[in-house]
């Protein structure tokens, strides 16, 4: 099939076209698709509103980052998910806000400050163990590695409105209390009946939290032992199977509840 080549000076239109415009501050920048400046404002303070609070937990958070920012929001006509690039120091997402809440009231303010935070958990994690030594990032658990992310969204949204966005993490429990943290899938799920690693990563976040404290979990991510398992028997004393016992316990707890 024949194809046709632009010319120069419409390739040089095209190219200024589609790079992106940059609102900046001090630490954080946002690219955006020309147009949609009061979505990339928006961005930027909320990351700034989301960094702010996590401070008051990771006061070193600047300096574990090493590096400014990068927020990068683009117009894919429809909602999407956002990722995190842990040696770029950034987060793409593959929507704007104003163009998902047309879709879906969903899409709100606690939806994107509250994935801010679960990204940026991608990224502190990430570099926590880079400074640490020890076990790699890529042997976390996948639970731990997302559940550590939806942790930070629930410190940010509070525990109510996360339950209430999230009420279809109740379903994971049964995975958990049956088969303990080997129950957990290590995908993403949204259909009704199957595991889901946010949904059960949340879980044990939100019992290790509730059990150690928020200061454990810290230790956890910043030890120098060889494994995660090791990591989690040094702060909290516990094997595998007994951390997975007093998990089952807790969850059936909270059936009660």
């Amino acid at each position: 099939m024949a194809t046709m080549d632009m010319a120069p000076e419409q390739n040089e239109g095209r190219e200024k076209e589609d790079k992106p415009k940059v609102i900046s501050d001090a630490n954080i920048s946002v690219q955006y698709p020309d147009g949609y400046e009061p979505d990339a404002s928006n961005m930027l303070a909320w990351a700034n509103q989301v960094i702010t609070e996590l401070q008051k937990w990771f006061p070193d958070f600047w300096n574990v980052l090493g590096n400014r920012l990068i927020i990068a929001i683009k117009d894919c006509g429809k909602p999407d998910y956002a990722c995190a690039d842990i040696g770029r120091t950034s987060i793409e997402f593959k929507d704007l806000p104003s163009v998902a809440a047309k879709v879906d009231i969903y899409y709100d303010t606690d939806y994107y400050t509250g994935n801010i935070a679960h990204e940026l958990g991608h990224i502190v994690l990430g570099k926590y163990r880079e400074l640490a030594g020890g076990y790699l990032r890529s042997d976390l658990p996948k639970w731990f590695n997302e559940g550590f992310g939806e942790y930070l969204k629930l410190l940010i949204i509070g525990e109510q409105r996360f339950n209430e966005k999230y009420s279809r993490y109740s379903s994971e429990i049964c995975y958990i209390i049956e088969n303990g943290t080997s129950g957990i899938s290590d995908d993403y799920q949204v259909t009704p009946g199957f595991s889901d690693v946010f949904a059960g990563g949340a879980w044990v976040l939100r019992f290790m939290n509730s059990k150690f404290g928020i200061d454990a979990i810290k230790a956890i991510i910043k030890s120098k032992q060889s494994t995660f398992w090791a990591a989690v028997t040094e702060q909290i004393n516990l094997t595998r199977a007994q951390f997975d016992e007093q998990l089952k316990e807790w969850l059936k707890e909270r059936i009660k509840d």
